[in-house]
């Protein structure tokens, strides 16, 4: 072509006229030639530059189809031992900006589908490119690569910022599905903070009523995002999740694309589990403030999601469950601290009171409806939820005990369904050890211990907090704690029965007799023991009373 450079364009259209097997086999040679002709040896365009970036462009899409998928180490292998091109970089740079500005101008729409779905070959190039270019000279121009890098940006974002109509969704979903890799591969050009910002303008640049596609293209972004490369490492993650959860938040709040969201979430949640794992007893201060992050932004919309959506039979319903369930067991007791104290700015308990009222609210339909969220066999999956429910209702506790139990603060409807959960879990099908054959039930314990014992401790612990509050208790928890001591456990039922005298005390002291609590200990227990309830044990103790 150099010996006859009036042939060029010829040449070119026949390089598209090539049998694909034939193009992938000299792929190596092509490429060399047409990146030589793509620039000249000042890096500046030539009059054939955009002939050779529309054939580049068609390349790297056959090479994106499944057909040639096995070629990519090929090209991987090319870009990084062999691709020479040091000035190239500019040219690609102003091509694939051209093509997004003039994106709606267009009267074909496939060569632009074409090019935005290929950024992935076209920025590992560039910055390839750039690379040689600043190994060759020592870094120079490397601001004026960066504003040009961040024009580039601002040209994608002005492309899906454009209203959306049925010729340019599938080019701007082309450019949604690359936005994942191509930050991928400026993480080592750009700081984190830097590729965070290109990530939150291009997501937020889709306008709020965009089509269905383009937010389903947008929320996978957000999933390649959270899935890739920049979600491992602590600099790059933080800034990454903040956008993921911006985003989140957006449709979680107005209830569409939920399975989406599931999915995005469980792929925080299970990165973040990982990590977690992985750094033990080391777990380090970013990775506290990721888990602050998502907590304080996620956790809070995702009850307020459940406990809408629980109305009706919502088919993303287990997924939601199943997130939320992740989530609460990644926190510890210093993560819902913070929590708790950015839910109470200036002591105002509101926002703290809405949060519990409808997470008990939540929990209590899941233990009525006995875990139906998930299939009826999944006994593992249950007893797991059990105990990540169980812990979060320990910490559930302190705020209570805290900020709502003093004479002014006192809440006694939140109490109410603190006690009236606590004891529905105590007493949920799947938690009766008894029903299960000895190897099962071992295996349970050895596992999980007797949840129902733990959670009726902790009824109890709650229970001498209340001091003079008792007396909105009784005798409306007698029969409650009655359903406590069915539990076949000694201790427990022995603690319990304190409470029973304990409120007998606090009735008389109030009252000048107990004649409520006598009473309503005597229906509830002849009513337990009518439905055939409790053991031999149960009721020989009882006959003591």
């Amino acid at each position: 072509w150099r010996a006859h450079p009036e042939t060029l364009q010829d040449s070119l259209t026949g390089v598209l006229r090539l049998n694909d097997e034939e193009l992938v086999k000299f792929l190596q040679d092509v490429l060399d030639a047409l990146f030589a002709m793509f620039s000249n040896e000042e890096g500046n365009s030539t009059q054939h530059s955009g002939l050779v970036f529309h054939v580049l462009v068609s390349i790297f899409s056959l090479l994106q189809s499944n057909k040639f998928q096995h070629f990519r180490p090929v090209m991987n292998e090319y870009i990084e031992n062999h691709f020479a091109a040091a000035l190239v970089y500019k040219g690609l740079i102003t091509s694939v900006e051209h093509m997004a500005v003039f994106m709606t101008k267009a009267e074909h729409p496939d060569p632009f589908q074409k090019c935005f779905g290929s950024l992935e070959y076209i920025f590992k190039l560039l910055i390839q490119s750039r690379r040689l270019f600043a190994r060759a000279t020592g870094g120079q121009y490397e601001d004026s690569f960066r504003r040009d890098l961040h024009s580039l940006f601002t040209a994608l974002n002005g492309m899906l910022a454009v209203p959306s109509y049925d010729v340019i969704i599938p080019t701007q979903e082309a450019l949604l599905n690359s936005t994942g890799v191509v930050l991928e591969q400026l993480k080592d050009t750009l700081p984190a903070p830097e590729l965070g910002m290109l990530a939150r303008n291009m997501l937020d640049a889709i306008p709020r009523g965009a089509p269905n596609r383009l937010i389903q293209a947008k929320l996978q972004a957000v999933k390649d995002l959270v899935s890739g490369e920049l979600f491992h490492e602590d600099d790059s993650r933080t800034v990454v999740l903040s956008v993921a959860c911006k985003h989140l938040r957006m449709h979680l709040s107005r209830r569409d694309e939920l399975r989406l969201c599931a999915e995005i979430l469980s792929e925080i949640l299970t990165q973040l589990y990982e990590l977690q794992r992985e750094q033990r007893d080391k777990v380090t201060n970013t990775l506290q403030h990721d888990l602050d992050s998502l907590c304080k932004n996620i956790l809070g919309i995702l009850i307020r999601t459940i406990s809408i959506i629980m109305e009706g039979s919502h088919a993303v319903l287990p997924p939601l469950v199943a997130c939320l369930l992740g989530l609460l067991q990644l926190l510890d007791e210093t993560h819902y601290k913070r929590y708790w104290d950015e839910l109470t700015p200036n002591k105002d308990p509101r926002d703290l009171k809405d949060f519990l009222s409808k997470s008990l609210l939540v929990y209590e339909e899941l233990l009525t409806q006995d875990w139906l969220v998930f299939p009826t066999d999944w006994l593992i999956m249950k007893l797991a939820a059990n105990d990540v429910m169980r812990k979060s209702l320990e910490e559930f506790a302190k705020p209570l005990v805290y900020r709502f139990l003093g004479p002014h603060a006192f809440d006694s409807q939140l109490w109410w369904s603190y006690f009236s959960l606590a004891v529905t879990f105590l007493t949920q099908p799947s938690l009766q050890l008894e029903q299960y054959r000895e190897p099962k039930r071992l295996k349970i314990l050895h596992s999980h211990g007797d949840m129902r014992v733990l959670m009726g401790f902790q009824i109890l612990s709650m229970w001498s907090q209340l001091g003079e509050q008792k007396l909105h208790f009784i005798p409306s928890m007698v029969g409650p704690f009655l359903e406590v001591t069915l539990v076949p456990e000694p201790a427990l039922r022995k603690a319990t029965l304190s409470v029973f005298y304990d409120m007998m005390q606090c009735e008389q002291a109030a009252r000048g007799s107990f004649r409520l609590v006598e009473s309503e200990l005597i229906d509830k227990l002849d009513l337990l023991i009518s439905e055939n309830k409790g053991d031999d044990e149960y009721r020989e103790l009882f006959s003591t009373m």
